[in-house]
């Protein structure tokens, strides 16, 4: 189990019908059970007292997406964000014949537990989106090396934190550079870079 990957494992073999309900494919970590999130209480709020419950982006992937009325339209493969990660903008999907398509965040209706429902299924995917720098060699700014990205914590589109692959969260905010590699701002105390001065 000390395997960071993610592998991606039917869960069914029979065809999705119109009114489906359970996800054809899921993502697992190598040697758990479907399920495991180790995100999922990963943050404290500020007074340090319980812990609160959020969701992660590697959640979405393999949801199913279905319309109001039961329709299934194909699975999400991917999620798309804007330059500065800070909100998910496209659902790079995939359909029943294992067509590609780009769905745009504002065509969610809702976020189910078991799959996402789309309000209208012709809006137009957002440009000039970029995919999420998972599994990118992170390090602080002092040149130490911390990790991989191994997910984001998310409330609805909007992305909180990232998840580095020991483990560790750290608020969005501190990611200030990704390239090749990512860079953490781990300076105590910590200037969120719109107040800094220049």
């Amino acid at each position: 189990a000390d395997c960071p990957c993610y592998c991606v494992v039917a869960l069914e073999d029979t065809v999705p019908t119109e009114s489906y309900s359970r996800s054809l494919v899921g993502r697992v970590r190598c040697g758990e059970e479907k399920g495991y999130s180790p995100y999922k209480n990963a943050t404290a709020n500020a007074a340090g007292k319980e812990r609160t419950m959020q969701e992660t982006v590697s959640e979405l992937i393999g949801k199913p997406l279905l319309t109001r009325s039961g329709e299934y339209l194909g699975c999400v493969k991917s999620v798309q964000t804007d330059a500065r990660y800070g909100r998910i903008r496209n659902f790079a999907c995939f359909d029943r014949d294992e067509e590609d398509f780009l769905l745009p965040a504002s065509a969610i209706a809702q976020f189910g537990q078991d799959a996402l429902v789309v309000q209208y299924a012709a809006r137009r995917a957002c440009k000039n989106c970029v995919p999420l720098p998972l599994k990118c060699k992170t390090y602080s700014q002092s040149g130490d090396e911390l990790g991989a990205i191994d997910d984001f914590l998310r409330s609805g589109t909007e992305l909180t934190s990232v998840v580095l692959s020991n483990g560790q969260a750290y608020p969005l905010e501190r990611l200030v550079k990704v390239t090749d590699v990512a860079v953490l701002d781990l300076s105590d105390p910590f200037v969120p870079p719109k107040t800094r001065k220049a």
